[in-house]
């Protein structure tokens, strides 16, 4: 008989719903790339249509990638309160910044470009792995900034100022 405390530790109910969420953003990204045709010639007439859908797929991955944080915060005792956390905002930058300039580099001396028009799932890959970058970054700033609210405040506000400054960056800002 498999003993249930020690059955407990090997996998969390947490680290379950962390798998649930991972499986949605497959299914997410599945979806997106399923529908991509009739999307982008439904939305040509409706421009403010193709920037709601985008919108909400930002919103909905952002979502996702928050709800897994704060399945880690029940995971770890350390998330958010570890020393690291009053650093975390110069490593996430950093990790973003070098990967920022690899994929430049990839993209231009490699047929990375090609490669992402047959295989579509690439480009979610790298899409979930850029915002899930900008949403520790941001969260490592919001905890930075303040400390008196709560893991559940912080990650809720960090998933809404990583969303409105990706909104405005990505759509109010080129059009200036």
């Amino acid at each position: 008989m498999i003993n249930r405390r020690w059955c407990c530790k090997i996998v969390s109910r947490w680290k379950i719903y962390q798998g649930a969420m991972i499986t949605i953003l497959v299914i997410l990204a599945f979806l997106a790339d399923l529908y991509k045709d009739n999307f982008s010639t439904n939305t040509g007439a409706y421009p403010y249509l193709q920037f709601l859908l985008t919108a909400l797929f930002m919103a909905a991955v952002l979502g996702l990638i928050s709800v897994i944080l704060y399945f880690q915060t029940k995971t770890s005792r350390t998330f958010l309160i570890h020393p690291a956390w009053d650093k975390m905002h110069v490593i996430v930058l950093s990790v973003l910044f070098l990967s920022i300039v690899i994929f430049i580099s990839l993209v231009i001396f490699t047929p990375l470009a090609s490669v992402v028009e047959h295989s579509r799932w690439i480009l979610y890959i790298i899409l979930y792995y850029f915002l899930f970058l900008a949403s520790v970054l941001t969260l490592s700033l919001v905890h930075k900034n303040n400390k008196s609210l709560g893991n559940q405040q912080k990650i809720r506000s960090s998933f809404v100022w990583t969303l409105l400054i990706l909104l405005l960056v990505i759509f109010f800002l080129p059009g200036l």
